[in-house]
């Protein structure tokens, strides 16, 4: 891993940068994908058949050695509090020729705040996996007349997936819902909401991480 060159680096383990790592390595394109962190045996053996390198832990000089020159370094820890630490030593390192970092956070709040105070990449977790939800699954489609999109649950994903709605279609939701509402009341029709998995659609999140990276500027 040390002698790689244009290579990328998943900081942080868990399950998500283990996705990350094994998506990164499928458009790698002949570079190669290290991942430094705790993953489950599963996921070792999996990268392992994938030709990632897994590096358990490493030391700071270590570290070092390991970005040097890499192309893409991207941070996803288990929670922001550990990615925060994974900032600091990545910063520390100070490696000549190291790329961009893209560093996936939790809180929007802490996102916002990162943004304004550093030229990185700084990615909200919800906010990836509600914009694939809804690329995946519009809330109201194109040719028909569909009932108002419900969100259930709580948290910062169905948080993140009703604001996302409000805003980027409250107008449309409007007037859906009242073409929908006259409609069904003349063709005495019940329609059912469409449920959607964010759960089935989340490891897309992990491949827009990987375009981030080439972009030159912020999402």
């Amino acid at each position: 891993a040390k002698r790689q060159q244009g290579h990328t680096v998943v900081l942080g383990g868990g399950t998500e940068a283990a996705e990350i790592a094994r998506r990164a390595q499928q458009q790698a394109q002949g570079s190669r994908v290290v991942v430094v962190g705790d993953l489950s045996a599963s996921d070792v053996a999996r990268l392992r058949r994938e030709r990632v390198i897994h590096l358990a832990a490493l030391d700071d000089v270590a570290l070092a050695k390991v970005l040097k020159r890499a192309e893409l370094v991207v941070i996803s820890a288990a929670d922001d509090g550990q990615a925060s630490t994974w900032v600091e030593r990545v910063s520390k390192a100070n490696v000549v020729g190291q790329g961009r970092v893209v560093t996936l956070l939790s809180s929007r709040e802490l996102v916002d705040d990162w943004r304004g105070s550093t030229t990185e990449v700084v990615l909200c977790r919800s906010s990836q996996v509600a914009t694939a939800v809804l690329r995946q699954h519009p809330p109201y489609a194109e040719d028909a007349v569909t009932p108002a999109p419900i969100v259930i649950g709580d948290g910062r994903l169905a948080t993140e997936l009703a604001r996302r709605i409000m805003e980027g279609w409250q107008r449309r939701a409007a007037g859906a819902a009242l073409r929908r509402h006259r409609r069904d009341v003349g063709a005495g029709r019940r329609v059912e909401p469409r449920r959607v998995r964010p759960d089935r659609v989340a490891p897309a999140a992990a491949q827009r991480v990987r375009r981030a990276g080439d972009r030159p500027g912020h999402p």
